[in-house]
């Protein structure tokens, strides 16, 4: 008995010692070392499934922000013809030759390669718009999926970039909390061959930074952003649930790159849920239960019925009906008339992308043949054209 009110007093005598004396303060939250801030503040919980419109970026009312569309439709961008506005003074010189090159193809009918036509990693910010888009946060790290072509981004938190960093499509990410704010920052971004910032074709080089800063917004401080969204985007129904009544997703973003832009830009990005959450507006209406079930099985079996006896009164062979069944030569014939065009049509498309544009080879080094993307030329747009009218 002795030695066990001994060990119980040994242990009250420690607790007393841990804990702070009475009026004492305990010391606040530390927030990552990234920040250099202190905060209490609860971490956020951005869980759930975001969605935003296409293709994707918030112009800001002013100051330095992204590029528009200059092609119209309805008065919104004209999602059909992608005519990034070349004149936006983000842009340098050579920069903004090859955003006008992809409009004028584009304002031809004719699409030009990207990283989403293309199925190759989107690369930061160009893969932000990329469908349903869904953040899981744990303790060490926050990983980010996107829908569309099933990307996947990681974001380690409260640590600094490597002092040199492999490039990689979609970059070295790290981030930490500040306050209500997820802040990541990204470097290291990977040159593909089709690698863009916007689906303008505005290209990057390996000297991208892009800052991410995303918080939760009620719906009064969200209308901005969405106000601003559907002056731009193409807003599909049911990208947002009417009947949902929570928190909004905000995604404030800052690009620089010093071979591209004059001048860091900032735009924003506002998702919103999707009809799975809440009401479900474009569910089937289809009716339920065994009785229901018995009825549609019915109907199919009366119609399968219905369909074999008029097949079996009203078929005749082929020679009957003085139709002569075509040889396999003949079959065949419209499959390598198809085959020949396909290849009349990439042989075109493969002359208008030429290995041009050195004075913007400086600003992206790399193997000797430029990446596609750098290799559009005004040269081969009638080339392209006749393509397209193959």
């Amino acid at each position: 008995m002795k030695q066990r009110r001994y060990f119980l007093l040994g242990v009250a005598l420690a607790a007393a010692a841990a804990t702070p004396a009475f009026g004492q303060a305990v010391a606040p939250t530390v927030s990552p070392a990234n920040s250099g801030k202190e905060s209490a503040a609860p971490i956020p919980d951005f869980s759930g499934i975001w969605v935003h419109s296409i293709p994707g970026f918030e112009p800001l009312p002013s100051g330095p922000t992204s590029l528009v569309n200059r092609s119209r439709r309805n008065g919104i961008g004209n999602l059909l013809e992608l005519v990034g506005d070349y004149t936006n003074p983000i842009l340098k010189p050579e920069a903004a030759q090859i955003v006008k090159r992809h409009g004028e193809i584009s304002s031809r009918g004719i699409g030009y390669p990207t990283p989403r036509n293309q199925c190759w990693p989107g690369g930061v910010p160009f893969v932000f718009p990329s469908g349903a888009t869904q953040l899981l946060q744990q303790p060490d790290k926050i990983t980010i999926l996107y829908n569309y072509d099933h990307q996947v981004r990681q974001v380690r938190l409260n640590q600094s970039h490597p002092a040199h960093v492999t490039p990689s499509w979609y970059g070295d990410s790290v981030g930490h909390y500040e306050g209500d704010t997820l802040v990541v920052d990204t470097v290291g971004i990977k040159i593909g061959p089709f690698a863009m910032v916007d689906w303008y074709g505005t290209p990057h080089t390996e000297a991208l930074h892009v800052v991410e800063r995303y918080r939760l917004l009620d719906y009064e401080a969200a209308k901005e952003g969405f106000e601003r969204d559907a002056k731009e985007n193409f807003v599909a129904q049911g990208v947002r649930d009417p009947n949902y009544g929570g928190k909004y997703l905000q995604l404030q973003f800052m690009v620089e790159d010093k071979g591209v832009f004059t001048t860091p830009w900032t735009a924003t990005m506002t998702y919103g849920r999707t009809s799975s959450t809440g009401r479900k507006p474009f569910a089937r209406k289809t009716p339920t239960g065994s009785r229901d079930r018995k009825r549609r099985s019915r109907l199919r079996t009366k119609r399968t019925s219905e369909g074999e006896k008029h097949v079996k009164a009203n078929w005749q062979p082929r020679r009957d009906r003085g139709h002569t069944p075509p040889s396999g030569k003949a079959k065949a014939l419209p499959r390598l008339r198809r085959d020949r065009m396909h290849a009349l049509r990439e042989k075109l498309l493969h002359a208008a992308l030429t290995p041009q544009a050195p004075a913007f080879a400086a600003a992206f080094p790399g193997p000797g043949r430029l990446p596609v993307r750098y290799q559009l030329v005004l040269a081969g747009a009638d080339q392209v054209g006749a393509a397209h009218a193959l």
